[in-house]
């Protein structure tokens, strides 16, 4: 806990702080001011009665003082302290041995034992404990049986079980190199860019990003492709800054063409026509022309929200070209929302609040709470992870563990993920269940009250809502428990989830201003939000388009890179809000590494949500009847039930993918200031 001992210890910003930059503006003369400060502290005063959870958060509790130990007992490997290098040996070696055992247990039983089914997923436990870790730390009833037997036939398959010898060592061949294909293409997405210099006194606003100056010029290293167009009036200089971040040459050209060739010789060893073809075996939608239809469909009935949405950004910030390029959109954005004077929220929704908020959804709705323990010595990777036990309030009883690594340093990728390192399950000896272990990253400042804003927020419930998938499972196989669903699936329940965080049913209870302690008023909240879901129209455009390049790159086979270009080109030209001309965007396109043919789940996810959402709690957002049926009907059910079966038991009529392009018409409808 020095991290955090460290980051209580600083000042708590004060009212005189938050108002100095208003009274030098005219806005509060200083006797106001002072009068204001004294109302605030008498605030402060009677506001300690702030959560637990909300201060732990937010490094509010008094420096010397701990998290109280865990009452309740909770086992996994990073209890028993595998962070230690010769005991994650010592664990890997046992697991092996385990397996080993299990293996000569299964050649034993009879033909057809349901026994083997559950030896397998012991099996499967084991390793996946190990490997799961490892992959975490590397990147910081009877319809159970049959749904984990068919998932472990398709992994069997995948790698030519079914096969003569010949053949089947040809395919673990084709896969180990289409793998490192995979791999040199993402590590290719992620390069770094030439350096640009661009004239100081044409791009003022970039002063404070500078990598270094010459002369007049400033030495930029472009990071993104919309950091810096976002904040440059000039044109042609924001294509300069964007043509500079997706330029390609014959090494990334040849990276995306090995990618595609080595995913279509697997998928010709293994008697598919594609990878396409071959990857929605393990899907919902189980046909190419379904997921081809669903993300048409959703173009095509998108496309006046997309129009009237960008008629409106135009307008409001005076951009008065003929025709709008994706370097120009993020500038266009930026000017739009200051016309609109969105504040973010910052000042209401700190990572305390925002974490007291998930407590409370989850209290509401499923009867959970969070509570904050102290790790055990050797138990964390860092000493600022903070552990929560997620607990009944039924019963009191200890049904999950969640690690939070929220706070930014180095050497760690500082982006919002969850991790899976423990699976909920039944141990065969005695059916009693195994406790899900999680982790949680996110990449804030470690600072005392850091503010998140709206949209952070719902980043924050978006991981949550994975979580919750898997901490509420009570299947009995891990390989199908929580997350471990059709991958066209897996964010349901976490796109679901966001939506409580634009509730202000739910946010008034927890958004509270940092130095008031008074909630954010319904106006300023849904101003806010309404900013911020009409700007999805324009993600969800860009989604889309990315998943109808991804399906037509892994439906016919690559002729060259030329031909490879045009199709990315069309696709783009026919879908997209804006126009690229040439610039080459799949090369910082990651996803085609590990979505590569299913990108378009994330389309699909969010369409299934919010008809979920207009079925269960649109009416009311805490209603607990609905919170209950939602846990019992689809988030327990982890994989051991199809998607359909999963959607029949929570909506008033049977899903079809055009009920969920149509429902999620109606939700971004909604979602347009008017």
């Amino acid at each position: 806990m020095q991290r955090l001992a460290a980051a209580r210890a600083l000042p708590r910003p004060t009212a005189w702080d938050h108002l100095l930059a208003s009274s030098r503006a005219g806005q509060w003369t200083a006797g106001t001011c002072m009068a204001w400060q004294r109302q605030a502290s008498a605030s402060w005063a009677t506001s300690r009665a702030a959560s637990t959870l909300r201060d732990v958060f937010d490094l509010n509790f008094p420096a010397g003082q701990e998290l109280p130990s865990a009452s309740r007992r909770d086992e996994s490997l990073l209890t028993a302290g595998v962070l230690q290098p010769q005991a994650f040996r010592n664990a890997t070696n046992a697991a092996f041995m385990r397996s080993e055992e299990l293996l000569n247990t299964i050649l034993q039983l009879p033909a057809g034992s349901p026994d083997i089914i559950y030896h397998m997923d012991n099996i499967s436990n084991e390793l996946c404990k190990i490997l799961d870790l490892t992959q975490f730390l590397r990147q910081l009833s009877h319809h159970e049986d049959a749904a984990s037997c068919d998932a472990l036939v398709v992994d069997f398959e995948a790698s030519g079980i079914h096969l003569p010898e010949a053949e089947r060592l040809a395919i673990i061949d084709a896969k180990a190199a289409s793998d490192q294909a995979s791999f040199t293409f993402e590590h290719m997405c992620h390069r770094p860019t030439e350096l640009v210099r661009v004239p100081r006194r044409q791009v003022p606003a970039l002063r404070e990003f500078a990598t270094a100056t010459h002369d007049d010029d400033l030495i930029l290293n472009v990071t993104d492709s919309t950091t810096f167009p976002a904040r440059v009036a000039d044109s042609s200089i924001r294509e300069q800054l964007f043509r500079t971040f997706y330029q390609s040459d014959a090494t990334t050209n040849a990276s995306l063409l090995s990618l595609l060739e080595s995913r279509f010789h697997v998928a010709e060893l293994s008697q598919f026509d594609s990878p396409l073809a071959q990857v929605t075996k393990t899907l919902m939608l189980r046909e190419p022309d379904s997921i081809e239809h669903f993300l048409l469909e959703l173009s095509r009935k998108t496309r006046p929200l997309v129009n009237e949405y960008l008629g409106t950004i135009l307008h409001d910030a005076r951009f008065s070209g003929h025709h709008l390029n994706a370097w120009d959109a993020p500038f266009v954005m930026r000017q739009a929302r200051a016309q609109r004077m969105i504040t973010g929220m910052n000042a209401y929704l700190s990572l305390g609040a925002c974490m007291e908020g998930i407590d409370l959804v989850v209290r509401r709705l499923f009867g959970l709470r969070l509570e904050p323990v102290a790790s055990l010595p050797n138990e964390v990777w860092d000493p600022s992870v903070i552990k929560l036990h997620v607990v009944s309030e039924l019963d009191d009883q200890l049904v999950g563990v969640i690690y939070c690594d929220f706070f930014r340093r180095d050497n760690k990728r500082n982006n919002a993920v969850h991790f899976n390192i423990q699976s909920a399950r039944a141990e065969h000896h005695d059916w009693s269940r195994q406790l899900p272990v999680l982790a949680v990253t996110l990449g804030v400042p470690m600072n005392r009250f850091q503010p998140l804003g709206l949209q952070q927020c719902v980043t924050l419930f978006h991981e949550f809502g994975h979580v919750m998938h898997s901490i509420l499972s009570s299947v009995r196989l891990q390989n199908i428990s929580g997350t471990r669903v059709a991958a066209d699936f897996a964010e349901v329940p976490s796109t679901l989830f966001e939506k409580f965080a634009t509730e202000y049913e739910f946010v008034e209870q927890f958004a509270r201003h940092s130095l008031t302690n008074q909630p954010v008023s319904e106006d300023e909240f849904n101003h806010n939000k309404a900013e911020m879901r009409a700007a999805d129209i324009l993600n969800v455009n860009e989604s889309l388009t990315m998943a109808l390049i991804d399906h037509y790159l892994h439906r016919q086979p690559p002729q060259s890179y030329a031909a490879t270009q045009a199709l990315v080109e069309q696709v783009w030209h026919e879908h997209s809000y804006a126009r690229i001309d040439g610039v080459p965007v799949w090369s910082r396109f990651f996803h085609l590494s590990s979505y590569g043919s299913f990108y378009y789940s994330y389309s699909l996810c969010n369409a299934i949500s919010a008809k979920l959402w207009q079925h269960m709690f649109r009416a009311d957002p805490q209603s607990t009847t609905s919170g209950q049926r939602l846990r019992d009907q689809l988030l327990s059910q982890g994989g051991a039930r199809s998607p359909w079966q999963l959607l029949e038991g929570c909506m008033a009529e049977p899903p079809s993918v055009d009920g969920f392009v149509d429902g999620y018409v109606d939700y971004l409808q909604e979602s347009l200031p008017h």
